[in-house]
């Protein structure tokens, strides 16, 4: 049987964390679903109690849609209890285990998920130090519709700009080799690690299959070898191999990899689906638990020493942590790098997270606007409208997909700000680029959509000729303006595949 901690109910168990075990809990009032990591104090050494509050402060920063967000902490005399966002599709080792190698449109989609991440983190300057399949999550557990999340930052440290790490962190199979080797390292140590799990989603194996360390050091000096029965695009491969080059100098950076072709390629738009399918997540889950909660007693005899430990706490025993200053109060060696000063606590919904991601996909607009500027600059005014066009169409693509999110949920303001922060900065660039598009109208006469998107693929060439990295991207812009102009185009078509080879080679992919 199970019993009340604070607010929540406390269930079966459903896996273990690099500091304890986790069960499932369900919130009294609200019935909502999380999983909750528990970790016996008296069991763990001051180091390993160093790296768990390191954890929960790390954690407690973050707002990420693709990092596992952290709810709330209680702690009892014994016990800490990490109130955490609740994953029911499981890890990524179990679905690969299972299913073997992952679509490449699935991969693709939870690569993005995943390097935005990284992205995420980097900014904060937390190096993950331990990306695994096991330490990955999936939302749902039909993978074809779940996102990924990022989870068990037991091992991450902030890295500060110019630092390197040196700690021996990790699991083999999928650390780079400079950290194999012991030496200093920095955050394209995470690059080659996410590189290994690209590389298992999209063949079902592990990268490197061998049974001893120095077996290990050897195959990753050699070429990545790719299996030939399983299809999967070169660009994939091209993608796996830039993220896992020998020396780390040449690997592939975090802010680079979302420009390589394999992931600039369009995805098909399945976020009110994912929406949907959320509406009813909780009912599913409370079904699984009243069919599964009388099943789990007698299969798990570590949860009576659990029951034991704690019996005589009551609901004032557990205090909520809310800052780091009531970690910084106990027992703590000393840290390899300073933590954050203040920490808030972060409480996240779906649609909040998928604001985020949409607010991040739409900033990408930003260098269509440039070319506008650019272009108005020069005094041509037909292929900034055309632009400025294909710019307006994107934005109010975005505004459409969170006013159906707004629709869907019928979202009350209070606790979800950052939606609505999203949804009225799009609904302002949605009616700015309107207006753009109205001015521009004023100066074009005899306006010919075939003649104007010609006129956009000479300009884009004209830029190729310059073979700089900057010029080659606006090449590649306006030829994606330039293909939305025409469609029919075969012309413009080619030339797009041609800049972006050109633009894949200039940023060294290969």
């Amino acid at each position: 049987m199970g019993k009340r901690v604070g607010d929540y109910y406390i269930d079966k168990k459903i896996g273990s964390g690099a500091f304890g075990k986790v069960r499932l809990g369900t919130h009294f009032s609200t019935s909502e679903v999380f999983a909750v990591k528990i970790v016996d104090l008296d069991r763990i050494k001051p180091k390993i109690k160093q790296l768990l509050e390191q954890e929960i402060m790390l954690l407690q920063s973050c707002d990420c849609a693709y990092v596992i967000k952290l709810h709330e902490v209680l702690k009892s005399k014994r016990n800490y209890y990490l109130v955490m966002e609740y994953c029911e599709g499981g890890d990524l080792s179990n679905i690969i285990s299972e299913k073997g190698p992952i679509p490449e449109l699935t991969a693709k989609k939870w690569a993005r998920q995943l390097i935005n991440a990284m992205i995420y983190l980097r900014g904060k300057n937390i190096m993950h130090r331990d990306l695994k399949p096991a330490n990955l999550l999936l939302t749902n557990k039909n993978h074809e519709i779940a996102d990924i999340k990022l989870a068990d930052f037991g091992f991450a440290r902030i890295l500060n700009d110019n630092c390197l790490a040196s700690t021996h962190l990790g699991s083999p199979l999928f650390m780079a080799p400079e950290v194999l080797r012991e030496e200093r390292y920095d955050f394209k140590a995470d690059v080659w690690s996410l590189g290994t799990i690209i590389y298992e989603i999209l063949f079902g194996k592990p990268v490197f299959e061998c049974y001893t360390r120095a077996d290990l050091m050897n195959l990753q000096k050699k070429p990545i070898s790719f299996p030939e029965n399983v299809s999967v695009s070169d660009n994939a491969k091209n993608l796996i191999t830039a993220m896992m080059r020998y020396n780390s100098n040449q690997r592939v950076s975090l802010e680079n990899l979302l420009n390589h072709p394999f992931l600039v390629e369009e995805l098909p738009d399945i976020s009110l689906q994912m929406a949907q399918q959320y509406s009813s997540h909780n009912e599913v889950i409370q079904e699984v638990l009243d069919t599964e909660r009388s099943s789990y007693e007698d299969e798990d005899e570590e949860y009576a020493e659990f029951e034991e430990a704690d019996e005589n706490s009551t609901y004032s025993d557990f205090t909520i942590m809310e800052t780091s200053e009531e970690l910084k109060s106990s027992e703590n060696p000393a840290q390899e790098e300073p933590l954050p000063k203040s920490i808030k606590r972060s409480f996240g919904s779906e649609p909040n997270m998928q604001a985020t991601q949409i607010d991040f996909e739409a900033s990408e607009i930003r260098e269509f606007e440039k070319l506008v500027e650019n272009f108005e600059e020069e005094d041509r005014e037909d292929l900034a409208f055309a632009v400025s066009k294909y710019a307006k169409e994107k934005y109010e693509y975005y505004f459409e997909k969170i006013e159906k999110l707004k629709r869907k949920f019928h979202l009350p303001y209070i606790g979800n700000q950052k939606f609505y922060e999203v949804h009225k900065k799009l609904k302002r660039k949605v009616d700015e680029s309107r207006e753009k598009q109205n001015y521009l109208s004023g100066f074009v006469c005899d306006y010919s959509q075939k003649r104007v998107a010609q006129e956009m693929m000479r300009e884009s060439l004209r830029l190729v000729e310059d073979q700089t990295k900057q010029k080659l991207k606006s090449a590649l812009l306006l030829l994606m303006a330039s293909k939305a102009t025409d469609p029919e185009d075969e012309g413009i078509e080619n030339s797009l595949l041609i800049v972006q080879e050109l633009y894949q080679k200039e940023i060294q992919w290969n």
